[in-house]
């Protein structure tokens, strides 16, 4: 064999190595990410369910605490007749001494047959009418259907609690004696739940059967009744687990409900879906870094393999190291032309695509709303659903390469801390002691407050597997300055070192070298993805810091992060002001979209919620249904057209009417092009509801004047 053949050998093997060194990271990137999206939305309903079973005793005990106080007041009660319970100064000094036994905020009430007060321990004005039983409660328990009921929340504006009732019927010889009346405040135990949700955005409500929002944990922004959805799988099942569509509350949901026992009342715990997956694409950054790396390294190594080769051909090798390099050249170019019309290709496929799903998803919903037939609702519902997921498929599909970037601010991690307390307890369990100790001077640092807490979180979590017969976890915080004993990777300056220790079975040398690899556990099967120091050590270095980990068998392990001091203050929760309202309808709209099934579902959406429609199927029509139509107030259009596309039509719009509200919608793959190309224009991607496209256009006139 020639040496030419030979060399040419070797290369042809080089190459190979190469692309594989390529496609085989990819691919292992792809496969992590999707375990680790799975694994993540699991563990956050996993712990919901652990957080749901505290939060159903703890409102099963307030329930029956106030069902026993009726019990004994209707015992006093007995069969007396009303005259003597008022004249009784031991039964109304019984009723206070019982009142006192509740919150401030609670109260008793004793309600006749005929509707009125006879005796309260609220502390009325002279000549103050007293307060009336609830109204409802009050009919059911008069036609017997019921012993007893939870009556309809309110707002007690002496102490500006929001307030329910629990209430009894009263029987004498046989017959409907009237009520009595419990007020139930849950406030307090609500801002204890909202301390031991995992996340801010996640709410916590205790819900009536009948769909009734009694209260909720974020109660200044009132009790709105819950979703149909939701109703209807709380009075199909005592608990479960389903993902709402809320677009009230900016995005999907997973919700977690389950019936409080003997009383027709749940529990709804609501999982912002958006934050569990910033946990996945911070980790999906991290393997993509990770595999980036290790290509890197591959490659360069193949790189000088390749180059001896060529050496070793001496002149020959020169004149085919000229010609691969003009074929790679070639075979780069190519490739870029390749990725651009595949890129082109994948926009086009999703705008189509989400052409098609506007009108699917939108004609179902009105579809829905129209339909009294259950089965029909449901059948419609399903479809809905299945639209959904196809929308999630696209967004997943066009965002799979984006990279989910940190959101830091000035944080008290001392007050962070405390705040987890009572979740760190109940996720470690009755075996494990939790120990907190941190300067009370604490210098504040620039870090992710929501990654942070996931941060600790995963360390309390493996501290835990780590002790399986119990022992101490201890978490504490404080100022240090970087010395020769700061980790190597830090520059010089001030930190915050988080410590975290634990008296558990701890880590030889070999364990611990590989300890923040990811995937590597020695946790048994389904016991552990092996990617919470993996994600721990990325979130940390990611915020500017560095992780340290000291074990060993027998006695434990010590992590230690180390986060850069910010000299910017730690911000105190500003409140929100309240919503403004809403334009009245009636108005007309001009639409305009190339596509005839999309042009004819935006006018019966804006048909069906009161609009006047002017609809166009191209943009130069756009121009003339304006000048013959002065009353036009908004103009809806899309941005992909041919011949005149809506970047033309709305600078041409401008031109004539600068001050008209314009709406652009589009299925493009990335908005962001399309908002740099006309900025200042409202955008609504496409797909989208009835209720979505009505909201945007109501908010655009309420802002517009009329004159405009």
């Amino acid at each position: 064999m020639s040496t030419e053949q030979t060399s040419s050998g070797t290369v042809r093997t080089l190459r190979a190595l190469i692309v594989a060194a390529l496609v085989i990271p990819a691919l292992l990137w792809g496969l992590a990410a999707w375990r680790d999206r799975l694994a993540i939305l699991d563990g956050a309903r996993a712990d919901a369910l652990k957080l749901m079973d505290v939060f159903n005793a703890q409102a099963d005990a307030l329930f029956e605490g106030h069902d026993i106080l009726l019990d004994l007041i209707v015992q006093r009660i007995g069969e007396r007749d009303w005259d003597e319970v008022e004249a009784s100064p031991s039964i109304l000094s019984e009723l206070e001494s019982m009142d006192k036994r509740l919150d401030d905020a609670s109260a008793i009430l004793l309600v006749d047959a005929t509707g009125g007060t006879r005796a309260t321990t609220v502390h009325m004005l002279a000549n103050e009418p007293l307060p009336a039983g609830d109204r409802a409660c009050f009919l059911a328990l008069q036609k017997g259907s019921a012993a007893s009921c939870i009556g309809n929340p309110y707002l007690d504006p002496a102490s500006g609690q929001h307030l329910f009732t629990l209430d009894r019927r009263l029987m004498r010889n046989g017959a409907f004696n009237g009520m009595a009346q419990v007020a139930i405040s849950a406030d307090y135990i609500l801002r204890l739940w909202a301390s031991a949700m995992p996340r801010t955005t996640d709410t916590i409500s205790i819900v009536r059967d009948d769909g009734t929002v009694l209260t909720r944990a974020d109660s200044s922004s009132g009790a709105p009744q819950i979703p149909k959805p939701l109703v209807a799988a709380i009075s199909d099942s005592p608990s479960g687990i389903i993902t709402l569509r809320a677009a009230d509350e900016g995005g999907d949901r997973v919700t977690v409900f389950k019936k409080i026992a003997n009383y027709p009342v749940h529990i709804i715990f609501g999982l912002d879906r958006s934050a569990i997956l910033a946990t996945w694409y911070r980790n999906i950054t991290l393997y993509g870094l990770v595999a980036i790396g290790a290509t890197t390294v591959v490659v360069v190594a193949l790189g000088f393999a390749l180059r001896r080769a060529r050496e070793e051909r001496r002149a020959v090798a020169r004149w085919q190291a000229e010609t691969q390099e003009r074929e790679r050249t070639q075979e780069q170019l190519y490739q870029s032309q390749k990725m651009e019309s595949l890129g082109k290709l994948t926009g086009g496929i999703a705008h189509d695509f989400n052409n098609l799903l506007t009108v699917v998803i939108g004609n179902v919903s009105m579809a829905e709303r129209a339909v009294a037939d259950r089965d029909a609702r449901r059948q419609l519902q399903s479809a809905l659903r299945a639209g959904e997921s196809a929308i999630t498929l696209t967004q997943q599909l066009l965002a799979f390469a984006r990279k989910q970037v940190l959101q830091p601010r000035s944080v008290d991690l001392r007050r962070l801390i405390e705040g987890m307390q009572e979740l760190l307890v109940r996720t470690l369990g009755e075996k494990v002691r939790l120990v907190v100790n941190a300067d009370r001077a604490l210098w504040p640092t620039l870090v992710d407050p929501n990654q942070m807490e996931l941060v600790i979180l995963n360390l309390a979590i493996n501290a835990r597997d780590a002790m399986p017969g119990g022992g101490t976890l201890s978490i504490s915080a404080a100022n240090r300055d970087a010395d020769r004993d700061a980790p190597p990777e830090l520059s010089p300056g001030q930190y915050v070192v988080l410590t975290v220790a634990d008296t558990g079975v701890g880590m030889d040398a070999q364990t611990l070298a590989r300890a923040t690899e990811p995937f590597f556990t020695t946790k048994d099967p389904g016991k552990g993805t092996g990617l919470g120091l993996a994600m721990v050590q990325g979130v940390v270095a990611q915020s500017g810091g560095a992780t340290r980990i000291r074990s060993k068998p027998g006695v434990g392990t010590e992590v230690e992060v180390w986060l850069q001091r910010t000299q910017l203050p730690a911000p105190m929760p500003a409140d929100r002001g309240p919503a403004h309202g809403s334009r009245k309808s009636g108005e007309t709209i001009l639409v305009c979209d190339d596509n005839p099934t999309v042009l004819e579902f935006l006018s019966d959406a804006l048909k069906g919620v009161g609009y006047q429609v002017v609809a166009v199927h191209e943009g130069r029509s756009v121009l003339s249904a304006l000048q013959a139509d002065r009353s036009i107030r908004l103009l809806v259009v899309d941005f992909a057209m041919p011949e005149m596309d809506g970047a033309a039509v709305i600078r041409q719009v401008r031109e004539h009417r600068p001050h008209l509200p314009i709406l652009l919608i589009t299925g493009n793959a990335d908005p962001e092009v399309v908002q740099a190309e006309i900025p200042n224009v409202p955008l609504l991607r496409k797909p989208f509801r009835q209720e979505q496209l009505a909201s945007r256009i109501d908010d655009l006139l309420r802002r517009t004047p009329v004159s405009a």
